[in-house]
């Protein structure tokens, strides 16, 4: 027996789930709402560019745009209620059942399992809730001043490390475990006794 509960990290995109959830919404929200959306798509992959050339390390300005543009015409309860729908389709169709299956098995030993993502949180919160794990992710603004505005920073390579010592009380390094996909999430790993890359 162990003689101390472990804090175990998943990422979200391409690890806890298959794609890229980020990607998905886009296809998800010009499939529902295609006459209030497609207008969008312009702007969208302008501001993407901006953002993958961004020599920014957190890309907070540019992806805070990315946002204020998917959210613009909806309000705060049709964001609730696309984002639930939208977490049910990712549950349903796209979790990596041997990543989820690891997850199930450290809750079941009374691990704390933690999805740590730069995704946003007004989906990601129902995608969390889903799994059954707390959620460390990039936070976004509903509220009309600086509505789709990123809240602090991109939850995102360096932040991403901040965050998790920030917001888990008393973490551990020696007691913690984390998966991820990427090797932006290598300052992340420094930090845990166990990493996977998967």
């Amino acid at each position: 027996m162990r003689s101390k509960n472990k804090i175990v990290l998943f990422d979200l995109d391409k690890t806890l789930i298959s794609c890229d959830s980020l990607k998905q919404l886009l296809l998800f929200l010009l499939r529902r709402d295609f006459y209030k959306f497609y207008f969008k798509i312009p702007f969208l992959i302008k501001i993407s560019l901006l953002h993958f050339f961004s020599g920014c390390d957190h890309r907070t300005k540019t992806k805070s745009k990315f946002f204020s543009k998917i959210l613009e015409g909806y309000s705060k309860e049709q964001i609730n209620k696309f984002s639930k729908e939208f977490a049910n389709l990712i549950f349903l169709n796209f979790k990596n059942r041997k990543i989820y299956k690891t997850l199930i098995n450290s809750k079941k030993i009374g691990d704390k399992v933690y999805i740590v993502t730069a995704s946003a949180d007004f989906y990601c919160k129902f995608i969390a809730k889903l799994f059954k794990a707390k959620l460390i992710s990039t936070k976004v603004n509903l509220n009309k001043k600086e509505f789709g505005n990123i809240i602090g920073k991109n939850c995102f390579g360096k932040e991403k490390k901040k965050r998790v010592l920030k917001e888990i009380k008393n973490f551990k390094k020696k007691y913690s475990i984390l998966y991820t996909d990427s090797k932006t999430d290598i300052p992340l790993l420094k930090i845990c006794k166990k990493g996977y890359i998967i």
